[in-house]
């Protein structure tokens, strides 16, 4: 569970970096702004969704089961179009 919680909290500490910070290193600084503020956001919600499923349902037991899946398929949307929309753009 502690495992979890790290990569979790990574995840989302980068997907913020990614998101705020003007100028990034290597290819992050090639990337538009509306690119590299998708990648943030996808990595934000990844990282969301990894403490969801690792270790907030095991500390919070009591949670409605049709919450914690409407949580998951929230996350798991807004990263999928954060990742769709980025290799679109890049494509284009």
């Amino acid at each position: 569970m502690l495992g979890a919680a790290v990569w979790g909290l990574s995840l989302g500490v980068i997907g913020l970096w990614i998101f705020v910070e003007p100028s990034l290193p290597g290819f992050l600084g090639r990337l538009s702004d509306f690119e590299r503020g998708l990648i943030g956001l996808g990595m934000l919600a990844g990282g969301q969704l990894v403490f969801l499923i690792c270790v907030a349902e095991r500390i919070f037991v009591f949670v409605p089961r049709r919450l914690s899946l409407v949580a998951y398929w929230v996350l798991f949307v807004i990263g999928a179009v954060s990742f769709v929309l980025v290799v679109g753009a890049r494509l284009i």
